[in-house]
């Protein structure tokens, strides 16, 4: 409501009541002198009503105190009328122009009241203001008080003259226990004149603020990082100091420190060979570094079915049992590498043996691929917070990669090693026939049939030589010309050239096969050779007819079912100095025919190769 209108009303109804007044005086013959009078005399207060009551809203008073202005002025022409009423009634009072007496009377009083509650509006009003002074100073201390910044006052000399509450949050002193000690002295040493040549800028440059990251000393001994921001108000009178605006940031530059030797290591694993050397160098560095004591990483073999190796920090050892969480195939650690997901624990197993650890209130899993996964664990009454949790993940990101590169290089240099290996077996198996023949040729020469048949025979065996490397480099894409020969003669003739001494052969089979017999017979002769290097100089070896195709077994030590998939791998080789090509030639020679081959057991426990789909003349009649 506008109250203020009230007051502006009746002034202006004093003002019309004046000017009317002037007009009938006139009017009626009287002086202008005596009708300027009266016009002073009522309008005098209208015009001051009309004046405040239109400045009120302008005024610093309160407009809730405006009710209580209206009811002083109102109260004061209530009043004076009562007043002049009372006059009338008293008898022995003549009141000579009524009307006119009771507008000058009243008119008075509404001045009057208006002046009253101005006055009294504005003492509620400074209590208004100074009530609302104390809501925000008692809402400013509290801020002060639960903010975790601290803000300092200090001295040209880095005294410290004044801090505020939250000191005691931060740093653990009262600030009455730092108030008049000098600032400098509870920042790090290494840090000292770092944190001086900034304070002395902010004092010689007045319009410069300056900023410096610096290690503090709390109660406890303990560091923490602090960021100042300085601000020179030395020649401010109600400051007279320079203002230090000071927040923690201990765990942001420990991000930065983790990140900066994160990169760090990251460049090292560029240089790493092995799994291994990867996951030691990365527990080292964790430990060391990367602050994150309890860590440890757990290896799984090339299959990925059972741990090989755990490398773990020695807070990992002792608290955590590391090598026993990863080891347990029924754990945590293998349902998060089976699902390929980190996961959080926080009812945290312990040994195999059922005991518990603890002071670990949260274990965190990354797995690593089919590597094996990454552990790493907090004491904290929280667990892992969130920047720690998305830190750890990073390093086993890092790890993983890290791993998948030297496995890829390790790959790299074993088929490297398989084509150097390759290019020995070329030189050897070419190295013979041709020394043969260089040995013959010269009695060749001379007419010597003997010698002459010795050279043919030679560069036979080298052609037979191109033939075999030829279906060992192209398998199935190799177009091979087929005809019908016996398989106990290739074997004899296998036999004699590649068994011991002492090993014996058993042929139970007359099948006759479509194939080259060149080719059939390195097969038989790599299958006679690998019998008897892994089953010894007497070893027995048995070729025998399958419905579809033929055997070959020996009484050796066989091979192990899960290896059985990897013999014709290139490369793979058991044997010292061995350059596994034997059985992949094999395999290559198996595409190459269309036939089937599967590795077995026989019934001696050796080692057992079935050759199915082989075509033999009837076979093919029948297609």
């Amino acid at each position: 409501m506008g109250w203020e209108r009230v007051v502006v009303g009746l002034g202006a109804l004093y003002v019309v009541l004046a000017g009317g007044q002037v007009a009938l005086a006139t009017a009626t013959g009287e002086s202008l002198a005596e009708a300027l009078i009266d016009f002073v005399l009522v309008g005098g207060p209208g015009i001051i009503l009309l004046y405040v009551g239109h400045r009120l809203p302008k005024t610093d008073l309160h407009p809730e105190t405006y009710p209580r202005i209206i009811a002083w002025c109102l109260g004061g022409f209530g009043s004076l009328l009562v007043v002049v009423c009372l006059l009338v009634l008293n008898p022995s009072v003549t009141v000579d122009h009524l009307l006119w007496t009771l507008a000058l009377a009243t008119g008075i009083g509404a001045v009057g009241g208006f002046a009253i509650g101005a006055n009294e509006s504005r003492a509620v009003t400074q209590a208004y203001e100074t009530e609302r002074r104390n809501r925000e100073l008692t809402r400013y201390e509290t801020l002060i008080e639960e903010a975790t910044d601290v803000n300092a006052v200090l001295d040209p000399d880095g005294t410290l003259r004044y801090l505020t509450p939250s000191v005691e949050h931060v740093l653990g002193y009262a600030p009455d226990e730092l108030v008049g000690r000098n600032a400098l002295s509870y920042v790090h040493p290494d840090d000292r004149q770092h944190v001086r040549e900034r304070f002395v800028r902010t004092i010689d440059e007045p319009n410069r603020r300056t900023t410096a990251e610096f290690r503090f000393e709390r109660d406890d001994g303990s560091w923490v990082v602090l960021e100042a921001r300085n601000r020179n108000l030395l020649d401010d009178p109600l400051i007279g100091g320079v203002v230090a605006y000071t927040r923690e940031v201990t765990d942001r530059k420990r991000l930065e420190d983790n990140l900066t030797a994160l990169n760090s290591l990251t460049r090292e694993l560029m240089e790493v060979e092995t799994a291994e050397e990867v996951s030691d160098r990365v527990i080292e560095t964790a430990e060391t570094t990367l602050d994150l004591p309890c860590a440890a990483i757990g290896l799984r073999d090339e299959r990925g079915e059972a741990v090989r190796t755990v490398v773990e920090t020695e807070a990992a050892s002792e608290v955590l049992r590391a090598d026993s969480l990863l080891r347990d195939e029924d754990g945590v650690v293998r349902k998060a590498v089976e699902k390929g997901i980190p996961r959080r624990v926080t009812d945290v197993p312990g040994a195999a043996d059922g005991s518990t650890a603890p002071t670990v209130t949260e274990v965190a899993v990354f797995p690593l691929g089919s590597h094996g996964a990454f552990v790493t664990a907090s004491a904290a009454t929280g667990g892992l917070s969130p920047p720690a949790f998305d830190f750890a993940e990073t390093v086993a990101a890092n790890t993983e990669a890290a791993l998948d590169r030297a496995e890829r290089e390790g790959e790299l240099q074993r088929q490297n090693d398989r084509l150097e290996s390759f290019a020995s077996m070329l030189a050897h198996e070419l190295r013979n026939p041709l020394s043969i023949a260089k040995g013959y040729l010269a009695f060749v020469t001379e007419g010597d049939e003997a010698a002459a048949d010795e050279v043919a025979t030679a560069l036979d065996r080298i052609e037979e030589m191109i033939n075999v490397l030829l279906v060992t480099a192209r398998g199935a894409d190799l177009t091979v010309e087929r005809e019908t020969v016996a398989l106990s003669a290739v074997a004899a003739d296998a036999w004699t050239k590649r068994a011991a001494s002492a090993a014996t052969l058993l042929v139970e089979t007359e099948r006759e096969v479509e194939a080259d017999p060149v080719h059939l017979r390195h097969l038989l002769e790599n299958l006679f050779r690998n019998a008897a290097e892994h089953g010894g100089e007497e070893v027995t070896v048995r070729v025998g007819d399958l419905p579809t195709g033929f055997y070959v077994e020996d009484d050796g030590g066989g091979i192990p079912e899960t290896a059985r998939r990897s013999v014709f791998d290139a490369g793979y080789t058991t044997e010292t100095g061995g350059i596994g090509l034997g059985l992949t030639f094999v395999a290559r020679l198996v595409d190459a025919y269309d036939w089937n081959c599967t590795v077995a057991e026989s019934e001696s426990g050796g080692a057992r190769f079935e050759f199915t789909a082989v075509d033999s003349p009837g076979r093919r009649n029948d297609e």
